[in-house]
C-alpha cells in the first residue's frame, strides 16, 4: 500500500512537471517545442525503468525519491534543445540543419553540465556500512535518469523535431505580440545593466549586494 501510494505521488508529480514545463515552453517558444519537451520526461523515465530493472533495482521509497528529486533537473536539456532549434529555424535554417547545428553547439555544455550534477551525487556511493548500502540507490538512480535525459535531449528530440517542426513557420499576431512584449523586457534589462556598469558606485553596490 505504501509503495502504491508513493507511485501515485510520483505519477502526480510527473504529470504536474510535464504540464508546468509545457506551459513555460508554450509561452516562451511555441506549441511544437512544448510538445517535444513534454515527451522528454516519459521517455527518460521509460529508459530509466528499463535500466533499473536490468541492474536488479526495485521500485521502493529510495528509487521513487530519487526519481522525484531528478525531475526538475532532467527537463533542462530538453528545454535548451527545443529553444535552440526554434531559434535556428526562425533564422532561416531547415529543421535538419537546425537539429545538426543545435547538437553541435549544445552537446558538450549539456553533457558536461549534467555530469557535474552526477558527480555531486556519486560520492554517496562510497559511503560504507549499512547506511552506504541504504543510500546507494539514490546516486545510482539519479545518475541513470540524468544520463537518460541527455540521451533523449541530444538524440531523440532533434530527430522528432526534424519531422514535426515546419520549415518557414509564419508568425501569427499572438506570436508577434509575445515577441514584442518580451523584447521590451530584454531591452529594459540591457539598459539597466549598462547603467549599473557605467557608474562605478552603482557597480560596486550591485556587486556587494550579490555577495
Amino acid at each position: 500500500t505504501q509503495i502504491s501510494d508513493d507511485l501515485g505521488g510520483l505519477l502526480k508529480t510527473g504529470v504536474e512537471t510535464v504540464i508546468i514545463v509545457s506551459l513555460a515552453v508554450l509561452i516562451f517558444v511555441g506549441w511544437r517545442e512544448a510538445l517535444l519537451s513534454a515527451i522528454s520526461i516519459p521517455l527518460s523515465f521509460f529508459i530509466t525503468f528499463i535500466v533499473l530493472d536490468g541492474i536488479g533495482y526495485t521500485l521502493n521509497f529510495l528509487t521513487l525519491f530519487s526519481l522525484i528529486l531528478a525531475l526538475g533537473i532532467m527537463v533542462d536539456a530538453a528545454i535548451v534543445v527545443s529553444d535552440a532549434m526554434n531559434r535556428e529555424i526562425n533564422n532561416g535554417k531547415t529543421p535538419k540543419q537546425a537539429a545538426l547545428r543545435t547538437i553541435d553547439e549544445f552537446r558538450n555544455p549539456l553533457v558536461f553540465g549534467t555530469l557535474t550534477t552526477v558527480f555531486a551525487f556519486l560520492p554517496m556511493i562510497l559511503t560504507s556500512g549499512i547506511m552506504g548500502k541504504f543510500i546507494r540507490t539514490i546516486p545510482v538512480t539519479v545518475t541513470i535518469i540524468l544520463i537518460s535525459s541527455i540521451l533523449v535531449a541530444v538524440a531523440i528530440l532533434p530527430a522528432l523535431a526534424v519531422k514535426w517542426i515546419n520549415i518557414g513557420k509564419k508568425e501569427g499576431e499572438l506570436e508577434k505580440k509575445k515577441a514584442s512584449y518580451f523584447d521590451k523586457w530584454v531591452n529594459l534589462y540591457e539598459e539597466l545593466i549598462r547603467k549599473l556598469f557605467r557608474d562605478n558606485r552603482l557597480a560596486n553596490i550591485f556587486l556587494v549586494s550579490i555577495i
